[in-house]
């Protein structure tokens, strides 16, 4: 009997604890449910932000791909435009060259057309030019001729002419021409003569002085001889001992300074 007393109460004290218990925790499940509840929708809203910005991410990607492949192609055709600009401005170049010497070559002919024009009026016919061409060597090599022997003469002259001065004056001085420059191409150190490579075609007179000098230095003093058309001699007026520097092939000979 006590014990059926006792299970009862304690079966009631049991569904008390049960109800208090329940009373105190539905509360609470209640709003875990809506903090779940909350809780995964904004973890929704987060993967839908998240999916969003990937979405953008891709975008801006494709578009920063799309700049760079436009960029690349735009240097491309940057390069293709100065290639051509390049290829363009030597091909205006060479045909600018090409008509400077189409001109040229019109104006040379126009000349040669003027200047035939201009011979065929003073009745000077292509044969007749061919012909004379054909005689310009002989009359050259005779005019080259006639130019020697117009040196010779002139050197005759020229000697003859101061062979009678010294006689007329023999005290006269003689100068040689101012300009007049040469080289000495022998020495003969024993009789203190030279042998000049100027003479009467130079202008060089006989008994006229001559100075020698090496690398600017005064050397000696020469008074010519003798005077032939293309060379002359002349002897050493100052003296020297062996020692001391004298004239020798290659020195320099000018006309002194005049008075």
């Amino acid at each position: 009997m006590w014990i059926k007393i006792l299970l009862s109460i304690s079966i009631i004290g049991s569904g008390l604890a049960i109800f208090l218990a329940e009373k105190q925790i539905r509360p609470k499940i209640v709003e875990l449910n809506s903090t779940l509840a909350k809780t995964e929708d904004d973890f929704t809203k987060e993967k839908k932000e998240h999916s969003d910005t990937q979405e953008k991410l891709d975008e801006t990607t494709n578009q920063r791909d799309s700049l760079q492949a436009q960029k690349s192609a735009l240097e491309d055709n940057l390069q293709d435009e100065k290639r051509g600009r390049a290829q363009a401005e030597a091909r205006a170049k060479s045909s600018k060259s090409a008509e400077t010497k189409a001109k040229q070559e019109t104006a040379r002919i126009k000349a040669m057309n003027d200047e035939y024009w201009a011979l065929n009026k003073q009745g000077l016919t292509p044969q007749l030019i061919t012909a004379e061409h054909k005689e310009l060597p002989l009359v050259k090599g005779e005019l080259a001729t006639i130019k020697d022997e117009n040196g010779i003469l002139i050197s005759q002259f020229t000697k003859i002419k101061d062979e009678y001065e010294v006689l007329k004056n023999p005290l006269k001085k003689v100068l040689q021409p101012v300009g007049v420059r040469g080289r000495i191409v022998a020495v003969d150190p024993r009789w203190k003569f030279v042998i000049l490579n100027v003479g009467a075609n130079h202008g060089i007179r006989k008994n006229g002085e001559l100075t020698v000098s090496r690398e600017g230095r005064f050397i000696a003093r020469l008074k010519v001889s003798s005077v032939e058309a293309g060379h002359s001699i002349a002897n050493v007026m100052d003296a020297y001992d062996a020692d001391e520097d004298g004239p020798e092939e290659g020195d320099e000979v000018v006309a002194p300074n005049q008075p």
